[in-house]
């Protein structure tokens, strides 16, 4: 029992995951202005639906499915592995002026409208 459950689980983290990663490189793709060498930053963490818990409920506790909180290494190897694209993830120094923008500020979370934006060079997914 436990097994199934437990490889249910890692089952929806991955499906959740990919799906989760097309979509942020579909919205980048339909930026205007993307290049396939554009500075990208994803910031924040990405909370999985309520409808997610409502539907599985019974695998409450086993971890990983709460969200996902991408760093910049495991993001870029899974949109490189998986999703056959490399993306240009920028620097902290690039995101120095990102942080204190006032688009930064006003941007709604993914996959909301405006959720996807350049803010000074740099193509920004804000998660949360």
């Amino acid at each position: 029992y436990f097994a199934n459950k437990g490889y249910l689980n890692l089952h929806l983290q991955y499906d959740s995951t990919q799906s989760f990663a097309s979509t942020v490189i579909a919205a980048l793709q339909n930026t205007p202005g993307f290049e396939k060498d554009s500075k990208v930053a994803i910031l924040g963490t990405y909370k999985k639906p309520q409808s997610m818990y409502d539907a599985f409920g019974y695998l409450e506790g086993i971890h990983g499915l709460e969200g996902i909180a991408p760093n910049t290494y495991s993001i870029a190897k899974l949109f490189e592995y998986y999703n056959g694209i490399q993306l240009n993830f920028a620097s902290g120094e690039d995101l120095s002026g990102v942080y204190s923008s006032e688009a930064f500020a006003n941007m709604p979370p993914f996959p909301g409208n405006g959720s996807v934006q350049q803010i000074n060079g740099v193509f920004v997914v804000r998660l949360s």
